[in-house]
Order: structure tokens, then C-alpha cells, then sequence
């Protein structure tokens, strides 16, 4: 896995977030999701961070620590983007960091041509002997995990940084816990196969909390399109801390 990564100092933008936490309420209508509490460091040892909750991916992005807050969202098809925010120990500031694989595709399609997986029609599927049937998805399987092996090597982690304020900080910490601590879902989750999966973490104290949530609705869903907007604005140059600020505050 390759990384690159420039920092962007940004001029005023006229860029403004509108839509920030349009929606409320509790996850209904959605996936699947998990809130997960666990300690921040393996053992009393300064550095040795806990990474359990992280997935393979989320690893490629954030594997190096447990920063203050991170974003991630991984769609059903194309690159998963996110961001982190990490504080510089020696001066106490600020810096977002956006993250994307920009050869998502071509990886994939790479990968899909190097190890191959047998597709299948469901009336074919159906009317194929048991023997047969088995064997299929055993290559399959070994397929697929010979294609994630691939693209964790050939993946290239590009990152965007750009200074924030401790006021900005403070204000996005603050919303991503709430927005862990307070999640709430009514119903049982949709049998939805596809679509988007985010996850939320931040650190307080010596816990590092998440919240993963596949297809979110009502608060989760209007915090993941913040944090969406952020990325784009990011990547576009077009980040404006104050109106983002003044989101937060809503």
C-alpha cells in the first residue's frame, strides 16, 4: 500500500454547508449497526494502540494511532473516503486530514482479473447438483480473499491536510461523541445487501468509542452527510472552518 499526501493552506472560500443535521431522529428504515466502547490502548505503554474495532480498510487510513475523531465511509462501490483529526503534541494545534484511495478502480479491476470468481445465475444456481455447488463457492472464497490480500498492497492512500482551529476541534469532538453516545434505532434493521456503510469514532479519555452504521437514517444519517460535505469541501479546496463551525453549533 502506497500513501501521498500534500497539505493545502486555503484562502477564505465562499463555500457554505446548508444542509448540516436536516434530518433527526432515530436509525429506522436502515442496516445493520454497532456501538462498541473499548479501551484506547492495549496495555499502559504510551503508543500501543488499541485497533480492534477498526476494519482492514479503515486500517489502510488510520492504522497508526486512535486520533481525537475520524470518519470513515465505505460505499458499496467506489474508493472509501474519510477524514481524522489529529493534534500536533509539540503545539497543541490542529490539522484535518482527508483521506481517499484515488486508483480504487483500477485496483479493482485488476484484482477481479487476477483472481476471478465464478458468477452464477440464481436458476443456474438452483438447478446445479449440491457437489458442484459447493465447489463453486470454495473457489470463490479462496478468490476473495486472495482479491482483499491484493488491493491492501496495491491501494494507494492519498491524503488532504488542512489547519483547523482548537475551536473547530473542540466543536467536531464534541458532536462526533454525542453523535455516538446518543444513537438510537427503532425497528429491525433492512435486509439491504448494498449501499453505504460510515463509521464514527472518537477518543475521551482513555476509552475510543464507535459507532458503525450501514445505510444510516435520522441523526446518524445528517451527521455522515457532514461529514461527507467536509471531505468534498476538502478535496475541492473549498473548506470555509467558519461556516462548518457554525454547523456544528446547530
Amino acid at each position: 500500500m502506497k500513501k501521498r499526501g500534500s497539505l493545502w493552506i486555503l484562502f477564505p472560500s465562499l463555500f457554505f454547508f446548508s444542509g448540516a443535521f436536516a434530518q433527526n431522529g432515530e436509525h429506522a428504515g436502515g442496516g445493520r449497526y454497532l456501538k462498541r466502547v473499548e479501551p484506547d490502548l492495549r496495555t499502559n505503554v504510551e503508543g500501543a494502540y488499541n485497533f480492534d474495532g477498526k476494519s482492514k480498510l479503515e486500517m489502510l487510513f488510520f492504522g497508526d494511532r486512535n486520533a481525537a475523531v475520524e470518519f470513515f465511509e465505505a460505499p458499496s462501490a467506489g474508493s472509501p473516503a474519510g477524514f481524522r483529526l489529529v493534534r500536533n503534541a509539540a503545539d497543541g494545534s490542529y490539522v484535518l486530514e482527508v483521506k481517499r484511495i484515488p486508483n480504487f478502480k483500477e485496483v479493482e479491476q485488476q484484482v477481479g482479473a487476477m483472481y476471478p470468481t465464478i458468477g452464477v445465475s440464481g436458476p443456474l444456481y438452483e438447478a446445479m447438483t449440491a457437489e458442484l455447488a459447493a465447489l463453486i463457492r470454495e473457489h470463490n472464497g479462496k478468490m476473495g480473499n486472495k482479491q482483499q490480500e491484493a488491493k491492501r498492497e496495491l491501494f494507494e492512500v492519498e491524503t488532504k491536510s488542512v489547519p483547523v482551529s482548537e475551536r473547530f476541534a473542540e466543536r467536531l469532538h464534541e458532536k462526533t461523541l454525542a453523535e455516538i453516545d446518543g444513537f438510537r434505532a427503532a425497528g429491525r434493521p433492512e435486509g439491504i445487501l448494498d449501499g453505504t456503510a460510515v463509521t464514527f469514532r472518537a477518543v475521551e479519555g482513555d476509552e475510543v468509542r464507535t459507532l458503525w452504521v450501514h445505510e444510516p437514517r435520522g441523526d446518524s444519517a445528517a451527521f455522515a452527510d457532514f461529514c461527507r460535505s467536509v471531505v468534498e469541501a476538502v478535496e475541492a479546496g473549498d473548506f470555509d472552518e467558519a461556516s462548518y463551525l457554525k454547523a456544528l453549533k446547530k
